[in-house]
């Protein structure tokens, strides 16, 4: 079974059977990803990369119903504490990193959070050059599918999953090769 993006599972009928299944499910660890709005395509193949081939779940902040609500409505006491409440449901935060990344503030904010919340950072640049700046260099640092896929396996040989479960999952990630469904967002080595 894949991942699932916790964002979107907040909103589900409680008496559906999708409610009832995820109920019974292995609790996995969670990666918050912080993107810029600019960055939302390539956020979102990283995220179905990590639920669908990592097998880890993730709070992809577009699917917040709540959240995108109080986007529309310019609510930011209500945006920052959904926020809030995905960066307390998940376990990681990784912060993908485009040079216009910079000019953000709720990177910095969501970063500040997280690392209150004692949770684990990374920062993932994006395939273009990019000069982190300096709050961005606190945690692990990823540049490309090959240290993607260390950091998501370090995730695993860190959590409470069976050995048996971690192997299988460790299997699944995709190893570059000529095709790679992160090609044209990440690079493959650094």
């Amino acid at each position: 079974m894949a991942g699932i993006n916790r964002a979107k599972i907040k909103y589900l009928d409680e008496t559906s059977i999708i409610a009832e299944s995820i109920s019974k499910r292995v609790i996995k660890p969670c990666i918050f990803i912080s993107h810029i709005s600019i960055d939302k395509s390539t956020a979102i193949k990283i995220g179905k990369y990590i639920k669908n081939q990592a097998d880890l779940d993730i709070y992809l902040d577009i699917y917040d119903e709540g959240l995108q609500t109080a986007v529309a409505l310019n609510d930011i006491q209500k945006i920052t504490a959904f926020i809030e409440e995905g960066l307390n449901e998940s376990d990681f935060l990784l912060c993908l990193v485009s040079e216009k990344t910079i000019n953000s503030w709720w990177a910095p904010y969501e970063i500040g959070f997280a690392r209150r919340a004692k949770k684990r950072i990374a920062t993932l640049t994006l395939s273009e050059t990019v000069t982190l700046p300096e709050f961005l260099e606190i945690g692990h640092i990823i540049k490309g599918i090959n240290t993607l896929n260390q950091y998501l396996k370090r995730i695993y040989i860190r959590s409470i999953l069976s050995p048996k479960y971690k192997n299988r999952l460790i299997q699944k990630l995709i190893p570059h090769d000529e095709i790679h469904p992160l090609d044209d967002c990440l690079d493959w080595e650094y």
